[in-house]
């Protein structure tokens, strides 16, 4: 079903920084919130009303069914602007960062609150995102992005988790997307369906999962091993998908700080061993 309902986007740069066109356009108003959720990735260290502040890159708009792309835009310090008004759906979306999850974190037991990734919107609407270390607790973010270790225990699993909730408030007739995507492909699923481990019941689900359960790692061809980067998107979608609320995070999987010394310490190695079979022959020659 088509976008009903439009938002007025408002553009006011140097003529040589834009291509020629009208200072104001409509734009449906479901591609308002894709619009904010990806000035917010690509920004997650700025809160809502900064990133009407800053630059944006190549913005692309869907506008009557067409894409209309705009150059590189600068500060609004160097001359040019973008200002977003009348977000008829988003007016109040908030993305915060390590927050505690105001409908609580009660999956499970001794796992405690705090350090997610929030998109806060209107009628209680709440999504969360974060990872975490397996027996051990939650990583603390830079922005959404978290940093886990390589490697498997048991073998297969990963050492972190991804954890996420849902709250869809008082609204009803809502789904959500999960969408992860890794080096090796991607995956996208109403997280829904993995079941909720919540004990208190109400439209509140939760979860922790590992990608190296086989239904999740197996399509992303994911390897517990080896380093890569995953992306984490979790969308609350109404009955006509339009978006809701919109939340993401980043993890950079890497060897621990223990295994890059010991490579250091290898290659060190290595090179004084290959340093003194070349001071040898040298000595022997005097």
């Amino acid at each position: 079903m088509a976008c009903q309902g439009h938002t007025i986007l408002r553009l006011a740069a140097p003529s040589d920084l834009t291509p020629k066109a009208a200072d104001h356009m409509t734009v449906p108003q479901c591609e308002t919130s894709r619009l904010i959720s990806r000035a917010t990735r690509r920004y997650p260290h700025r809160r809502l009303t900064q990133i009407k502040r800053m630059c944006l890159k190549e913005v692309q708009l869907l506008i009557n069914g067409g894409i209309m792309r705009f150059w590189t835009l600068g500060l609004i310090g160097l001359g040019a602007a973008l200002a977003l008004t009348s977000f008829v759906s988003s007016a109040s979306a908030v993305v915060t960062f390590n927050q505690n999850l105001a409908s609580g974190w009660t999956q499970g037991s001794g796992t405690s609150n705090g350090h997610f990734t929030v998109d806060t919107e209107d009628n209680g609407v709440e999504l969360g995102l974060r990872a975490s270390l397996r027996f051990i607790g939650p990583i603390t973010p830079t922005g959404n992005l978290y940093i886990a270790p390589v490697g498997s225990t048991p073998p297969g699993s990963a050492l972190w988790n991804f954890e996420f909730s849902v709250n869809p408030g008082s609204l009803v007739g809502t789904h959500s997307l999960l969408t992860i995507t890794g080096p090796g492909g991607s995956l996208a699923f109403d997280p829904i369906i993995i079941g909720d481990n919540t004990p208190i019941g109400g439209p509140l689900y939760q979860n922790s999962e590992n990608l190296g359960f086989a239904f999740l790692g197996g399509p992303i061809n994911f390897n517990p091993n080896i380093s890569g980067i995953y992306t984490f998107d979790l969308k609350l979608l109404s009955a006509n998908n339009d978006v809701l609320g919109d939340v993401s995070i980043q993890v950079n999987a890497i060897p621990e700080p223990s295994t890059w010394a010991m490579l250091i310490l290898g290659f060190a190695g290595i090179g004084f061993v290959a340093y003194r079979r070349k001071s040898r022959p040298a000595a022997l020659a005097a």
